[in-house]
């Protein structure tokens, strides 16, 4: 058995990694770049929720701005006031009427009840919804505190809130010459607050006409407005239930708005990819997944390819090392009865026939193995045979093959048995059927123990005709009834290994047999060993049967020579 180095196919192996590389740093890029446009994105839909939020906030401290402006202007005073007279509860309502006529605006922030009382004392003028002794010591003492917390600033208005009451004090103060201070004011419910906040969002639009196209705010964003103690006064529809699956939610507290309150915007989910040219970018996940498993099977298909070239190259390398190996053996046998016969090595006639025959067995052995050859690089080359077929008499042609193979099967210590059921014909070519039963011969005496019988029958089964050799040797296992029909496989096993020949017998078998329209499969055999059988259609072309088939070939027993 020859020693082939192992086959490294270095240069293939290395392209096969370096287009892998290439894939992984592709799919990495492309995820990168998915990544940072999502995060882009994001970004940008963050920009817009703030960005709407601070423009709420700044038309929401207008809005209360312009309502206390509208009422409590007229008090106002840059310098105490000086005269015994000044003005009432009622004449707030009256100054928020005629503000409004003359600017031609009106306000949503309702008030629900007008008031004046001295700084520091419970004791109210009030027009509209009273208040009771509770209610009155309560916006005393807010106010109280409230305008006492701002004594250092200039602003002498100012909006508290009143949760319990859930109610909004708006009020202006007013210095008098006398000493004391007096206070104006009004009341909002919070219904009204409520309408304020929702008179905003249905308002000029919070974000440029170029990102909204020209829709309504509501169609984009939504709000709620919190108190001073993070309690919700107002929330438009569509807020998110679960606000931290939804990302764009904002607050601006860059401005301070009378009375505390907080709003918040988010941009309504459905709303947002409109926002962006294209809209939302989608993950890329699938596709990168895709190309992951892509690579990966084309990394495994490559390895796998790879593989079963190299298996090839050393079946190959094999191949080669087996004829050469067969070839060398009839040669020197050759050799040796050729120098015999002309050097008159022997002492009869019976010895010169002897020789005569050992020529002739050799001869047989190297044209076989010489027609396999031929026959392998044929198969490799994908040539189709151009032979016509023909009727023959398949008992005829296998008897007159197993009597040709004889001689070698008594050199391997091996009998031939021949089981012959006559009258059956097939299709095919004379010579390429006398391959195919040659190379199961001698399959089955390689393979097999020495002193084995080969059996060998021809008989019909279900109308088809079959040709079974069956030996005795260990038989073929079960995961390799498919691959010995390989060209150079030799079998997975180390006895299989160990046994001479070029690995390419059964190859031409299958070839030949398929050119024939038969089919060739291997089973176990009826005792020991493995049975390979050859399955041929069906025939309408019936022959004379072959006069004589014997069950047995010709016997040898060669003399040795002295």
């Amino acid at each position: 058995m020859s020693r082939t180095s192992p086959w490294r196919p270095r240069s293939s192996l290395l392209l096969i990694w370096v287009s892998l590389g290439v894939i992984l740093l592709s799919a990495m890029l492309a995820a990168w770049s998915a990544w940072r446009s999502r995060a882009n994105t994001r970004q940008l839909l963050r920009n817009y929720a703030a960005f709407g939020a601070w423009t709420y906030n700044q038309r929401l401290e207008e809005a209360i701005g312009e309502a206390i402006w509208l009422t409590l202007s007229p008090i106002g005073h840059a310098q105490p006031h000086r005269s015994a007279q000044f003005p009432n509860a009622e004449d707030l309502e009256g100054y928020r009427a005629t503000n409004m006529v003359q600017c031609k605006c009106e306000t949503p922030l309702a008030a629900q009840t007008y008031f004046r009382f001295s700084l520091g004392q419970a004791s109210f003028d009030v027009k509209g919804v009273p208040f009771d002794a509770r209610l009155a010591s309560h916006v005393s003492s807010a106010i109280s505190e409230h305008a006492r917390q701002n004594s250092g600033g200039t602003v002498r208005v100012g909006v508290v809130h009143l949760p319990a009451e859930q109610l909004m004090l708006a009020y202006g103060l007013m210095p008098t010459t006398w000493g004391d201070t007096l206070v104006y004011g009004f009341t909002a419910d919070s219904a009204a607050m409520a309408a304020t906040f929702a008179s905003v969002l249905d308002g000029t639009p919070l974000l440029p006409v170029a990102v909204t196209g020209d829709r309504p705010n509501r169609d984009i964003m939504t709000v709620e407005v919190l108190s001073p103690t993070n309690e919700v006064m107002y929330r438009a529809p569509h807020w998110p239930i679960d606000e931290s699956e939804w990302p764009y939610i904002a607050s601006d507290t860059s401005v301070r708005i009378r009375g505390g309150f907080v709003p918040r915007l988010a941009l309504i989910q459905e709303a947002a990819p409109s926002l962006l040219s294209g809209g939302l970018p989608r993950t890329p996940l699938p596709l990168l997944g895709l190309i992951g498993v892509l690579g990966l099977g084309a990394l495994l298909t490559g390895i796998h390819q790879l593989r079963r070239e190299g298996e090839l190259a050393r079946m190959r390398s094999d191949f080669v090392a087996g004829v050469s190996h067969e070839l060398r053996t009839p040669l020197a046998q050759l050799r040796l009865f050729l120098d015999t016969l002309r050097l008159k090595r022997y002492d009869t006639p019976a010895e010169e026939a002897w020789l005569v025959d050992h020529l002739t067995r050799e001869t047989t052995r190297m044209e076989h193995l010489v027609e396999n050859v031929l026959a392998a690089s044929r198969l490799e080359r994908g040539v189709a045979s151009s032979a016509i077929l023909e009727p023959l008499d398949l008992g005829a042609q296998v008897a007159e093959g197993v009597a040709a193979f004889a001689p070698l099967a008594a050199s391997r210590k091996a009998r031939l048995a021949l089981d012959v059921e006559p009258g059956i014909t097939v299709m095919g070519e004379q010579a390429a059927l006398r391959q195919l039963v040659n190379n199961l011969l001698d399959n089955a005496v390689k393979f097999g123990p020495a002193g084995q019988e080969v059996r060998v029958s021809v008989s019909r089964h279900n109308g088809h005709a079959m040709l079974r050799v069956s030996d005795e040797g260990p038989g073929v296992p079960e995961s390799e009834r498919e691959r010995i029909w390989e060209p150079y496989y030799r079998g997975g096993t180390a006895a299989a290994r160990t046994v001479g020949g070029s690995g390419i017998g059964l190859a031409i078998v299958r070839e030949v047999a398929g050119r024939f329209g038969a089919e060739a499969h291997v089973e176990e055999g009826t005792g020991t060993g493995a049975a390979f059988v050859v399955t041929f259609p069906r025939s309408h072309h019936p022959t004379t049967p072959h006069p004589h088939h014997p069950t047995t070939p010709p016997s040898h027993h060669p003399t040795t020579p002295r």
